[in-house]
């Protein structure tokens, strides 16, 4: 009980400050939040948001190149390969038309280990590149796959 006594006299609660609202640092912490805070978390805001866009067109051409790879190798001779990866090419421009503006091109390349591209067992790299000049970028991504042996 004497140990109480002690932190009662060392701490004394009726003693402890409170604020006085006619007091003149009234409100000083919204405005140091708005004039302090806000201009940072903007632009912080607005690299995250463009970081996020940039990122997400990477994953979509990564995504496209895949498929595109995949239309490529199970198809039956090359003409329909390069007419497949055409129309999934198209495609995916009119569904994202309104993301990478009409005036964003769309362009492919493959490179073949055998000659012709379709023999079996050959590996195929397909690079696609996403041209959106509204945006400002180019969106890369390639993919590789194999032709069955089959």
């Amino acid at each position: 009980m004497n140990f109480f006594r002690k932190c009662k006299k060392i701490y004394d609660f009726s003693k402890r400050k409170t604020l006085d609202p006619s007091s003149d640092e009234y409100g000083s912490a919204i405005s140091e939040f708005v004039l302090l805070a806000l201009p940072l978390f903007v632009p912080t805001l607005l690299f995250f948001l463009s970081l996020n866009n940039s990122m997400q067109s990477e994953m979509e051409a990564s995504f496209l190149a895949r498929q595109a790879v995949l239309a490529f190798t199970n198809s039956e001779s090359e003409i329909t390969a390069h007419a497949k990866v055409r129309i999934l090419l198209n495609e995916f421009q009119e569904l994202h038309a309104t993301k990478f503006g009409p005036s964003s091109r769309l362009d492919y390349s493959i490179k073949c280990e055998a000659i012709p591209c379709l023999t079996p067992g050959a590996e195929i790299e397909l690079s696609i590149s996403i041209n959106s000049p509204s945006e400002g970028r180019v969106a890369m991504a390639s993919a590789r796959g194999s032709v069955d042996k089959w």
